[in-house]
């Protein structure tokens, strides 16, 4: 079985800290989809924890 769970978190935040819910989830080996997340002008990273075969794209688009 195969998880995948990824949080956009604000620069500076440590969601072990502050907890928070995942943007997208799924309990997968692997899963062909698609996902969007908009989000506004500022510094973000990627928070992914994943097990399985998952490929991650980010496009920023101006």
């Amino acid at each position: 079985m195969g998880m995948f769970s990824a949080y956009v978190v604000n620069e500076g935040e440590d969601i072990m800290q502050t907890g928070g819910i995942p943007e997208i989830m799924t309990q997968t080996e692997s899963e062909e989809s698609e996902s969007a997340i908009h989000k506004g002008s500022g510094r973000y990273y990627l928070n992914v924890n994943a097990s399985g075969n998952w490929t991650v794209s980010v496009l920023e688009y101006k």
